[in-house]
């Protein structure tokens, strides 16, 4: 996982500035949504059967995970870009506003959908775009698998990929990539630069938060209730 249990993002001092806290919580927030969302979409597709037909529901499940890493993503650049005492031109934010450029126009598309019909039958690209991937073969001779999803009829749609074949045989999930209205994201690219941006945040905070004691974070709550029969009178 990108964040820690002992990462200064999920430690902030119990003294710091309310607003300051609430960006540094979303910002760690987003991240762990990037991570996660990235994380299950490539596990999924690591399980997938070899030259065989997918259970019924995968490629929704795995559109899910990739939509919800660029809609963390999308928000990870907002609070990145307006975060207090995070100056412009840091070096750490502008590499990662740079590696996730394309998501905020991906992002619309999906968010513009109602109104955007025409535009992508005009494109001919699925609805809800597509994603494509390489993989390891599991019988391990050196061999890997691109493949794709593509939801929706065949007829006509197709990702439009451009992936570039890697010189090796990859030993792991990589280069998947969503494919959407005319333009595409490299997801894996995307998980590593959050991994980048986060390491960086951390290296700062640890040496201002040093020595400050910290809040508890993330709590979850709950009662046990039971329910009685009224007392008959």
């Amino acid at each position: 996982m990108i964040i820690s249990r002992t990462s200064p993002l999920l430690n902030l001092p119990s003294g710091l500035d309310r607003k300051q806290r609430y960006f540094l919580e979303g910002i760690r927030l987003s991240i762990q949504l990037v991570d996660t969302s990235y994380r299950r979409l490539s596990s999924s597709i690591r399980d997938l059967p070899e030259n065989a037909r997918p259970e019924f529901g995968t490629v929704p499940q795995l559109l899910l995970d990739a939509w919800g890493q660029v809609d963390a993503t999308f928000r990870l650049r907002g609070l990145i870009e307006q975060m207090p005492r995070y100056r412009k031109k840091a070096p750490s934010k502008q590499v990662y506003l740079r590696a996730t450029a394309n998501v905020e126009a991906l992002r619309n598309s999906l968010q513009h959908l109602n109104t955007d019909i025409d535009t992508l039958l005009s494109l001919d690209v699925p609805i809800m775009g597509a994603l494509t991937w390489l993989r390891p073969c599991a019988r391990g001779t050196g061999t890997f698998l691109l493949e794709s999803a593509i939801p929706g009829a065949l007829a006509g749609s197709s990702p439009r990929s451009l992936v570039q074949l890697p010189s090796e045989a990859p030993t792991e999930v990589s280069c998947v990539t969503l494919w959407a209205a005319g333009t595409s994201a490299d997801l894996t690219a995307i998980h590593a630069a959050t991994a980048r941006l986060a390491t960086a945040l951390e290296g700062s905070l640890a040496k201002r938060f040093a020595s400050h004691p910290t809040d508890m974070a993330d709590l979850l709550v709950g009662m046990e209730l039971s329910v009685q029969d009224a007392e008959t009178p």
